[in-house]
């Protein structure tokens, strides 16, 4: 499984050839993903890198909504009288 080290400084020469020599992780699928990973805060935060997670599948986790109006709850009445503080009715408009 990949690891992730996040710094605050951009990784040494010497620290990205250890972290490539390590290799990398294949899913049964046949997905890579590097072993160990070195990102930055800032890249992190820009969006400029983004750590890989071989169990990340992003329509997984979430069931889409049906489309139409099938099984919506009625609107609310918005004409009813309601009171703003308990045991005082709200003023009629006019």
């Amino acid at each position: 499984m990949p690891a992730l080290f996040i710094s605050l400084e951009q990784p040494a020469a010497a620290m990205v050839k250890d972290a490539a020599s390590v290799g990398f992780y294949e899913r049964p699928n046949g997905k890579k993903y590097a072993r160990l990973q070195l990102l930055t805060i800032e890249a992190l935060l820009n969006g400029t890198q983004r750590a890989e997670h071989p169990d990340y599948e992003p329509d997984l986790n979430f069931k889409k909504a049906k489309s139409g109006s099938g099984g919506r709850a009625a609107a609310p009445n918005l004409n009813a009288e309601i009171s703003l503080v308990p045991g005082v009715p709200r003023p009629l408009s006019n």
